[in-house]
């Protein structure tokens, strides 16, 4: 992954895309699957996810909670996520819960991560532009995307 996709990740979504999913009491800002997948496929069209486990046949393992835990790969950066349908049951409960999945293993590439956090994250965190001037070379992609994903 280059600087130039880990900030294209990163970028912060358009209104129009930003939904309210109430919780607790308050309206949570959130970014469905079609934003996020729109999103993946924008930096890399063949970014992919798998099952980390399988059920005996063959299908993605479903646990105890009915969540599943994913390997999404942009880039050529794997990250792990888990997802979950809310106790739902049924075949929407497992696109549910991949979609979950998904959106919560692309958040650990920054997609959408402002809305997931509690607090002002862009005063707290490195910016893209800081790992830019920090980074040892225009040409060491590698460890510019090390420098974007760590905060380095």
């Amino acid at each position: 992954m280059n600087v130039e996709q880990a900030k294209a990740l990163r970028a912060p979504f358009p209104k129009s895309a930003i939904g309210k999913m109430p919780k607790g009491g308050v309206q949570l800002d959130f970014v469905g699957h079609a934003a996020t997948t729109d999103r993946l496929l924008a930096v890399d069209p063949e970014w992919s996810w798998e099952p980390v486990a399988y059920d005996p046949r063959g299908l993605p393992g479903i646990d105890e909670h009915g969540g599943l835990w994913i390997r999404l790969t942009v880039a050529g950066v794997t990250r792990l996520g888990y997802g979950d349908a809310g106790g739902k049951k049924g075949p929407n409960a497992i696109k549910e819960a991949i979609g979950d999945a998904i959106r919560n293993a692309a958040m650990r590439f920054g997609v959408a991560l402002d809305l997931w956090a509690k607090e002002d994250i862009a005063n707290t965190t490195p910016s893209v532009a800081h790992a830019e001037r920090i980074a040892p070379s225009a040409t060491d992609t590698e460890t510019a995307a090390r420098v974007v994903a760590w905060g380095e």
